[in-house]
């Protein structure tokens, strides 16, 4: 077995989470980075190391539909806008209620009104 259980709690992370929601996204950078998870492209993403968002959410699963929206958002801030919106349509396949979720960021607002110019 190479994986360790236990019931203390990884201080190190929660401080990270916590940094992240008191705006501090460069220290939650430097605390969520080796994680490699989706709080740690979040931060990435917050701090907007968006290449290296991009990164992490490639590691990840593209089953989840918050990563695909967080893939989507990503890519939209890179410019990558077809990409964006397959893995917009993709969140929303997993989860609907992401179309209401993408009113309220800007990223992905532009990127539906953009495509439903076309």
């Amino acid at each position: 077995k190479d994986t360790g259980h236990t019931t203390e709690l990884d201080t190190v992370y929660r401080a990270g989470g916590q940094a992240r929601k008191d705006l501090d996204y460069k220290k939650a950078v430097g605390l969520l980075r080796p994680y490699g998870d989706y709080n740690s492209a979040l931060a990435f993403m917050s701090a907007d190391y968006n290449h290296s968002a991009l990164s992490v959410l490639d590691s990840l699963n593209d089953t989840d539909a918050k990563v695909c929206y967080l893939k989507a958002m990503v890519l939209s801030r890179l410019g990558q806008m077809e990409e964006a919106m397959k893995y917009f349509e993709l969140a929303l396949a997993y989860d609907p209620y992401l179309e209401h979720r993408a009113n309220l960021d800007p990223e992905m607002h532009y990127l539906i009104n953009k495509y439903k110019q076309l």
